[in-house]
């Protein structure tokens, strides 16, 4: 599975430096919706990928309070994304502004319909199938994990 995950980063990483965009607002961070959890997660992995690169980014995830984040988690993400503090927003909102493409890697069901009307005539690379009917209204690209 790790190995698979990275395939997956690296065709993400490679679609993402494609475009172009030096921007990145990325949706999710942990392992799924609805969880802290960090280990293992290749959004995390992709955040970091895209740091070292020169891509700013910035990260909402609902399910993500550092001040909860603790034990092998927290180590997690100190070693892979030390950064995470500064590079988390609160809103969608605020994540969209600031993107000049911005990853779908999971999102909240409450959120989902929120964040459609965020990404009309945006970049988007969609890592979830979301919106894997396309949309017509922007670029939009999917592969999913």
């Amino acid at each position: 599975m790790l190995r698979s995950n990275q395939s997956h980063i690296d065709r993400a990483v490679a679609l993402i430096t494609a475009s172009g965009a030096r921007r990145v607002g990325l949706a999710g961070l942990s392992f799924k919706p609805g969880t802290d959890d960090l280990r293992e997660s290749p959004l995390v992995l992709l955040a970091a990928r895209l740091g070292e690169l020169g891509v700013e980014v910035r990260i909402h995830d609902p399910g993500i309070d550092l001040s909860r984040v603790t034990g092998v988690n927290r180590e997690y993400l100190e070693a892979h994304l030390p950064q995470a503090p500064r590079l988390l927003v609160r809103s969608l909102g605020e994540m969209v502004a600031q993107a000049d493409l911005v990853v779908i890697g999971h999102i909240d069901p409450s959120e989902q319909g929120a964040l459609g009307q965020l990404l009309e005539n945006r970049s988007v690379l969609d890592l979830a199938g979301l919106y894997d009917a396309g949309r017509p209204d922007g670029d939009y690209r999917g592969i999913c994990w």
